[in-house]
């Protein structure tokens, strides 16, 4: 995997561990992911969230609201 990031092969890392030989691999492909600004997840509720917000992003523009918009919507 590291040489795939290194190579340019990789755009977006998911990367969830078990078992001492994976957690071991884990540091090498996260640090190099990070050296190569890969943007990485190690979770599944992350990777979820993640393919969420790509989805969001093809689907169209984005409403950007300040927090306190959201705020005043919640208390009405």
């Amino acid at each position: 995997m590291v040489d795939h990031i290194k190579n340019g092969n990789v755009q977006l890392l998911i990367n969830t561990t078990l078992g001492k030989t994976s957690i071991r691999d884990s540091y090498s492909i996260r640090r190099t992911a990070l050296v190569y600004d890969i943007p990485y997840c190690t979770t599944i509720p992350g990777a979820f969230a993640a393919t969420q917000a790509i989805k969001a992003l093809l689907d169209g523009p984005l409403d950007i609201n300040p927090l306190q918009e959201y705020h005043r919507l919640v208390q009405v």
